[in-house]
């Protein structure tokens, strides 16, 4: 990452440039790939941009454009480790305005659902409200849990 894309006082900036939100999975040109700290959805994701950046109307047209393959490629990797039934995406953006001064920076989540139990290091993830916009409860796992889950995502990427 370039540090002139970085804005010093953006949280999720500094976090970006430590690369230690959650396991890294993947980098591109212009996206980083995080296994999200809450795994309630076995293989669910933190897609960032790589510069600072408030708002999805602000891409340019080559993020967009690297964009694009990274969902085919995240999509596919998640289907191969988990079989994975279908794929929620969305940039919310609601949490950094609880802050005073606000500290958005663009980012998705990719939320993978599924219609059948997945089994990682004998734990069990359950998809309890597959088809419904219900969050799903946290769920605990150990860092040896969390390591198996991210290589097999990397094994399919």
């Amino acid at each position: 990452m370039n540090s002139h894309t970085i804005n010093m006082g953006c949280r999720y900036c500094k976090i970006l440039e430590k690369e230690n939100f959650g396991d890294l999975l993947l980098e591109t040109r212009h996206w980083i790939v995080f296994l999200a700290p809450n795994q309630s959805l076995v293989g669910t994701c933190v897609v960032a941009l790589n510069r600072h950046l408030e708002g999805l109307s602000g891409l340019e047209m080559e993020e967009w454009e690297d964009f694009a393959p990274l969902v085919k490629r995240m999509e596919h990797a998640l289907k191969c480790a988990f079989h994975a039934t279908m794929f929620n995406w969305g940039c919310l953006m609601n949490a950094s305005y609880l802050k005073d001064p606000p500290e958005p920076h663009l980012h998705w989540h990719l939320i993978p659902r599924y219609n059948h139990e997945v089994k990682v290091n004998g734990v069990i993830f359950e998809d309890v409200y597959f088809g419904h916009m219900k969050p799903q409860p946290p769920k605990n796992i150990s860092l040896k849990t969390r390591k198996m889950i991210s290589e097999k995502i990397k094994e399919n990427l």
